[in-house]
């Protein structure tokens, strides 16, 4: 708290030569805030291996274990003997794997009977799934961008063209500007304003966020913005 309590947030409410845009602001309390976060809790990389799937049998964990104990002591001894022993029990762990696997997702498909949703359960419980939040790279304007704040930003401005025609078929208008020119210039004008937000209003938001949930794109964990709601809200 005390190192983000001396951070230069007002910075971020001023048009100055670094903070020209909301984008901007963003970016710079973004960095700021993960500079000081990333010294006292740095995200680490975890491999999780999970041991409560259905068909995971306890001979099946037998076999594991002594697999494992056996690669431990080959270790430690350095003997031929003992790692021959290691290598017959990994093969015989492979081979028990697969097998146990197999008769598991041919006893759930065979268990499905006439239920069409039990059978595609068990059909997709075995199909390897990959989801990526945004693509890789995208062709805009004739131009490959691959930077993810560019590719949001093509986006943006693809649906944002795409979406003015479609209003104006809805609403009765053909899809050009010709009726504009007997609408008084008032009226064209388009009425917007935004809200002036007091410091209350921000921290009760703040402090309304779920601190469980994960970190998004912008790797701002919920706990520690949470914690910092008063601090963030009053600067």
């Amino acid at each position: 708290m005390d190192r983000l309590s001396s951070v230069t947030w007002p910075i971020v409410t001023y048009h100055t030569s670094e903070i020209l845009d909301e984008e901007s602001a963003l970016e710079y309390f973004t960095k700021s805030f993960l500079s000081i976060t990333d010294k006292h809790a740095p995200f680490k990389k975890l491999r999780l291996k999970n041991r409560s799937s259905s068909w995971f049998t306890p001979e099946l964990e037998s076999v594991f274990q002594e697999r494992d104990n056996t690669w431990t002591l080959a270790r430690h001894s350095g003997e031929a003997a003992h790692w021959q022993i290691f290598r017959q029990l990994r093969n015989k762990c492979t081979s028990s794997l697969r097998k146990t696997k197999n008769n598991y997702h041919i006893e759930l498909i065979a268990n499905s009977g006439t239920d069409p949703s039990k059978f595609w359960k068990a059909v997709n419980i075995n199909k390897n799934k990959s989801f990526s939040s945004t693509p890789s790279s995208v062709t805009f304007n004739d131009c490959l961008i691959d930077t993810p704040s560019e590719i949001c930003h093509a986006f943006n401005t693809h649906f944002s063209a795409a979406g003015n025609p479609l209003v104006m078929v809805n609403s009765g208008f053909p899809p050009n500007n010709d009726h504009l020119d007997h609408v008084p210039p008032s009226d064209r004008t388009p009425q917007f304003s935004l809200k002036t937000l007091t410091s209350s209003v921000i921290k009760e938001a703040l402090q309304t966020i779920d601190s469980r949930r994960a970190a998004g794109e912008d790797k701002l964990d919920p706990y520690f913005v949470k914690l910092c709601a008063p601090l963030i809200s009053d600067q």
